[in-house]
């Protein structure tokens, strides 16, 4: 599955001036990878979310979902709960979907039980009962939660276990391509690594990720590709470790290299022969140590 973006520029009608939030955006988001959007606040990551999604019609420019233009022809049919906005196109071959998590979605949980809450999205589907419980189940796997937590209320949850319905919300309707809008803000360092090794699990299974982030240092360890906003406009795309590491690119965007970045360009000034696939502290912890091993070892006739 492909959403392509075409020259897709968006103006909010505002007094006393339009504001402008997108200008001339093409880009691709595919099935297998994660596409990363950074930018400041007000760069306008969630408006292009937004158009992405099906949920805000471009000004100028073109959305489409494999070819098919979003935004013209036969309306698509919607699911739409308090925590994920969906967009299902019936293809000649089989339904597809794009999938929408909201920011703060744990702040968005309505349903008396996890359970319901869940299985929301799925309502209308004319699914068997015993359909639904095997998805909302299997989400509830894929998302970290007890199996015990299906009929308790989602109020009585830690934040970080809310954050988790609401995601199991979206993976209960099998998305091809899933739509993260700050899905980190607000959690705990040990929250936001299981949640990265989520990101790093859809992309294995073939779903496409697409993800709007302040933390960059999330975006260094899962992203495939990186897109750079500043001000409605594209400052750079490419591959995450070259966009990311590039000082010039990341301060016309007022944005700070992640951390990783940082400390592997220290250290290759120093000598040390690391490259940019570490893209997390245990790969780069494995080749320092490698490398350490490798300088202590005896030379010819020592």
């Amino acid at each position: 599955m492909r959403i392509t973006l075409a020259g897709v520029s968006l103006t909010y009608p505002a007094r006393p001036d339009p504001v402008n939030a997108l200008a001339g955006i093409t880009l691709t988001a595919n099935s297998g990878e994660c596409l990363a959007v950074v930018g400041a606040s007000g760069a306008g990551k969630s408006s292009l979310l937004a158009c992405m999604a099906g949920l805000l019609p471009p000004t100028r420019g073109q959305v489409q979902v494999d070819g098919c233009d979003l935004y013209q022809g036969r309306p698509p049919r919607w699911r739409l709960g308090r925590s994920l906005i969906s967009l299902f196109r019936v293809s000649p071959g089989r339904p597809q979907s794009v999938a929408l998590l909201l920011q703060h979605p744990e702040q968005q949980l309505f349903a008396a039980t996890v359970f319901d809450d869940i299985a929301f999205g799925l309502r209308g589907q004319r699914l068997a009962r015993a359909e639904i419980e095997k998805r909302v189940a299997a989400a509830m796997a894929e998302a970290g939660l007890p199996a015990s937590y299906a009929f308790r209320s989602p109020f009585a949850l830690s934040t970080g276990e809310r954050r988790r319905v609401a995601l199991a919300g979206v993976m209960v309707l099998q998305p091809e391509i899933i739509i993260l809008d700050e899905p980190t803000a607000g959690l705990d360092p040990q929250a936001r690594r299981a949640f990265s090794q989520n990101l790093l699990r859809w992309r294995r299974q073939g779903r496409g990720v697409v993800l709007a982030s302040h933390d960059l240092d999330l975006v260094w360890r899962v992203a495939d590709r990186v897109t750079v906003l500043h001000q409605g406009q594209m400052v750079a795309t490419g591959p995450a470790p070259q966009v990311l590491a590039d000082g010039n690119v990341m301060a016309a965007a007022r944005l700070q290299q992640p951390a990783m970045a940082r400390l592997l360009f220290t250290l290759r000034r120093r000598g040390w022969e690391v490259g940019d696939e570490l893209r997390d502290e245990e790969r780069l912890a494995a080749r320092l140590a490698e490398l350490l091993a490798c300088s202590r070892q005896p030379g010819p006739g020592e």
